[in-house]
C-alpha cells in the first residue's frame, strides 16, 4: 500500500507535491509531469478521499539549489494542476482551469 493510501486509510489527511525536474521544465514539460503525477494519484484514491488530500507544487529544480520558482511560473503550474477527479470535491475547480 502506498504511503499516501495508507495515510489516508488510518484518517489522516495529506499533502501531496507534485513537482518537475529542471530538465523537464526546460523542455516545457511542466504540465505533463505534473499532470503525470496526478493522474498515478487518482488512480490509487477514492472520489471522496480528494476532500483529505492538498496537491502542493513543488517543483524538484528548487529543492536545496538556492533557485526558486517565481510566481508567474507557480500560476503557470497551478492553473493547470486541477485534476477532473479532484473536482469532485472542488466545485470552483474546473471554471479555473
Amino acid at each position: 500500500m502506498s504511503q499516501v493510501t495508507y495515510a489516508l486509510s488510518k484518517g489522516m489527511s495529506v499533502i501531496y507535491c507534485i513537482g518537475e525536474k529542471l530538465e523537464e521544465r526546460e523542455n516545457d514539460a511542466t504540465v505533463a509531469v505534473c499532470t503525470r503525477q496526478l493522474d498515478a494519484l487518482a488512480a490509487k484514491v477514492s472520489p471522496a478521499d480528494w476532500a483529505r488530500i492538498v496537491v502542493a507544487y513543488e517543483p524538484v529544480w528548487a529543492i536545496g539549489t538556492g533557485k526558486v520558482a517565481t510566481p508567474a511560473q507557480v500560476r503557470r503550474t497551478e492553473h493547470h494542476r486541477c485534476h477532473p477527479v479532484a473536482c469532485t470535491s472542488e466545485p470552483g475547480c474546473l471554471a479555473a482551469a
